[in-house]
C-alpha cells in the first residue's frame, strides 16, 4: 500500500504478487492442515469402526455361546429329567413285575402243596435237574441232594429203572414231552 501511494507501482505490483503468494502458502498450509486433520480424523474414524466392528464380532460370539450353552443345558436337563422318570417308571414297572411273580409263585406252589404234585426242570447239556419243594418231598431228598439224571435214576424202583431210562433216551432223542 505504501508504494502505491508513492507512485511505485513497480514495486507494489511485485508486493501485491508475494502477498498473493504468501496467501496462498497461508492457504495452502492451511489446507494441507485441514486435509491432515481430516485425514487423521477420517483414519481415526477407521480405527474406531474397526475396534467397534471387534467388539460386535466379540459380542456376537458371547451371544451365540450363551444360546448354545443354554440349549445344550437345557437339553442336558431335559435328558436327565427323561432319564430319571424312565429310571422311576422302571422301577416301579419292576417292583410290579416283582410283586405279579411271588403272587404267581405263592399259588403255584399252593396248587403243588394241595394236589400233592412236584415240578422239576432238566438241563440236557449239564444232565442237571432242579425240582420244587413238593417233589423233594415226594421222592424224600432236600435241597442239597445232588440231582444229576444218574442221581435221579437211585430215585427210581429197581424194577422200573431200565424201562425209565429207555424211556428217557426215548423222549430226549425224539425231542418229546417226558
Amino acid at each position: 500500500l505504501l508504494y502505491k501511494m508513492q507512485g511505485d507501482y513497480k514495486n507494489a505490483l511485485y508486493y501485491s504478487e508475494l502477498k498473493a503468494l504468501y496467501n496462498d502458502s497461508n492457504i495452502i498450509q492451511r489446507t494441507n492442515d485441514k486435509v491432515m486433520f481430516l485425514k487423521n480424523q477420517f483414519e481415526l474414524q477407521k480405527v474406531k469402526a474397526i475396534a467397534d466392528e471387534a467388539k460386535l464380532k466379540q459380542k456376537t460370539n458371547q451371544t451365540i455361546f450363551l444360546i448354545v450353552s443354554t440349549i445344550l443345558s437345557l437339553g442336558i436337563i431335559m435328558l436327565l429329567s427323561w432319564l430319571n422318570y424312565v429310571r422311576s417308571r422302571t422301577s416301579a414297572d419292576n417292583i410290579k413285575a416283582k410283586e405279579r411273580a411271588e403272587e404267581r409263585e405263592f399259588f403255584f406252589k399252593e396248587s403243588q402243596n394241595a394236589s400233592n404234585i412236584g415240578s422239576y426242570k432238566l438241563d440236557l447239556a449239564t444232565n442237571a435237574w432242579t425240582s420244587s419243594e413238593v417233589l423233594n418231598r415226594i421222592f424224600d431228598i432236600d435241597e442239597h441232594y445232588e440231582k444229576t439224571t444218574e442221581n435221579w435214576m437211585k430215585i427210581v424202583y429197581e424194577e422200573d429203572r431200565e424201562m425209565m431210562a429207555e424211556y428217557l433216551e426215548f423222549v430226549v432223542s425224539n425231542k418229546q414231552q417226558f
